[in-house]
Formats: structure tokens, sequence, C-alpha cells
């Protein structure tokens, strides 16, 4: 499996916000993977340089697949005469980070005559016959078990989602109990920082809404349990599709209940640990970057 990545390399396109984080999630994760040679061509470096992507055609037959991720809705992704282009040579396949939007959901559907894979981290059902409910895989070299320093950790961006802002407040009312981190756009964290935070924090925070309004399996959720953390999610009907609430991770319904959760399993080591190790494990066996990309290349071969 020989991959050509067409992908952003900024946060949301700009240099100034720092590598994206689909470098280590697609890129990263399958390097790890070692299924194959990969290179990437990038949709706004591109257009930095006064370019366009659809002029795309040299050294393009060393690779048998291509994985497309958008940039948004902007005009400087693949056209669909390109995708049709490339789809007649490749397997091609793409990645959504969010598929709540009405474009995005309109987007695959005008490509599926075209594209071999897809995939998202919502439930929307079959957008077209390709279109896949997956994970986002997760770099090993950033995330895995370490020493826990940190008690509760949230680390994510605050602006743009209704309950995450008020859930945290309302625990550190009266003195900071949760350390608070924004995130690539709001605290400029590298990914190294960001996956550190995570890594040694004993419980780390979680809330699945996703900028469009929908419960959304959120890269974060991943992204805990290969760091051996405990997941503590506010409870919805899509991460409980992948792993079992109360075995290996634990969910809370309200503010009051966070803060309840917060100081049991700080002061339950026991029960804390069997289940972020749960966790860890059920991540091991089923959704490591290695099963990911196994599963990519099953569907491909299908086709």
């Amino acid at each position: 499996m020989n991959v050509l990545f067409i992908m952003e390399k900024w946060c949301d396109g700009d240099p100034k916000k720092g590598i994206t984080n689909n470098y280590h999630n697609l890129i990263g994760t399958f390097a790890n993977s070692k299924k194959g040679k990969f290179s990437a061509a990038f949709i706004d470096e591109a257009a930095l340089k006064g370019s366009h992507i659809d002029s795309l055609g040299e050294g393009i037959e060393e690779f048998d697949t291509i994985v497309v991720s958008f940039l948004g809705n902007s005009p400087v992704n693949p056209s669909l005469e390109t995708c049709h282009r490339l789809a007649k040579t490749h397997k091609l396949c793409f990645v959504w980070p969010d598929t709540g939007y009405a474009w995005s959901q309109n987007k695959i559907k005008s490509l599926s005559d075209y594209l071999h894979v897809s995939w998202g981290g919502e439930d929307v059902g079959k957008l077209c016959s390709n279109h896949h409910f997956l994970w986002a895989p997760q770099d090993e070299t950033l995330y895995y078990p370490d020493d826990k320093t940190l008690n509760v950790s949230f680390a994510g961006s605050l602006n743009g989602y209704s309950d995450r802002k008020p859930y945290l407040d309302y625990v550190n009312r009266n003195e900071p109990v949760v350390s608070i981190r924004g995130g690539q756009r709001e605290e400029a964290l590298t990914p190294l920082e960001y996956a550190s935070v995570l890594r040694k924090s004993k419980i780390n925070i979680n809330f699945c809404e996703s900028p469009s309004g929908k419960d959304q399996m959120k890269g974060r959720v991943i992204e805990i349990i290969a760091s051996d953390s405990l997941l503590l999610e506010k409870k919805n009907s899509i991460t409980s599709k992948f792993l079992t609430p109360g075995k290996e991770y634990v969910e809370f319904t309200s503010k009051e209940d966070l803060e309840d959760k917060i100081k049991y399993y700080l002061h339950n080591d026991k029960e804390r640990i069997e289940i972020s190790s749960n966790g860890y494990n059920k991540y091991k066996d089923n959704y490591s970057s290695e099963i990911f990309w196994n599963k990519i290349q099953e569907f491909t071969h299908d086709q």
C-alpha cells in the first residue's frame, strides 16, 4: 500500500498556527504501520506558492492509493474533475474531520462515483456505499503510557462549543481542580506539548459535541486511552459504540456529576487505574494505528 496524502500542512491552512493534527494522525500513523512508502502534497502550501493542487501529476504513478483531506470548503481543495481523474488510476480515499455540516455531507455524495473509501467520526449513516464511521488513528510516538504527574486535565479549544466552558467553570469555581490548556488554536501548544499533557494526567476530560453541534467520536478519546489515562466524558451515544461505559471509561451526566466523579476517582486509585488499563487494552486490541490502516487496506482491496 503506497500512499500519496493530499492534505493541508497547517492548522486551518494558517502557517502561524503550526502543523495540522492530520500530519501525525495520517502521515505519522501510516509511517508507524510500515504499510509501504508514502509522500504528501500540501494543498495550502501549493496555494501559498501561487499554484493549485489540481496541477498535480508528476510522480503520482509511484503510488497506488491517494488519501485526501479537504481544507474545509476552501477553493484550494482538489476539484471534482481532479478527483475524477485520480480515481481512474488510483484508489481514492477521503478523510473528513467533521461530517456534521451539510456542505461536507453534500461533498461526500457528490464524490460518491469517484471515491473508493471515505470515513469520518460522526455516525451520519451511509452518505454513500463506501463511507464508514471510524475513529481517528493516533501516533504512538506521541501517545503512550507515561508517569502520571498531573491530576485532571482538559486540553482543547473552549471557543465555539456550548458545554465545555460552563462545565469546566463549574468544577473550577472555588479553586482550580481541572488544568485547562487551550490546545493548538488558543494556546499554540505543539503536538508534543499537547500530547504530554494527556499522557501525564491521571484523568482527562472530553466533550463529544463537534462545532456543527453533532456528537462526534473525538480524536481526543483515542489519544486519552492510548495514554493509559482515565477518560471522563460527557455521556453520549457515540463513544459508547467504541468503548464500554463504566469498564473502559467513565461517563458524567451533569456539572455536579462531573465534579463528583473527579473527586471519587482521584481518591480511589485502584478503580481509576483498573478502568484506564481496560481502556488502554481496548486501544491496543482494537484501535491502534496498525489496526486502523489494516482496515483501510481491507476496504480498498474490496473495491
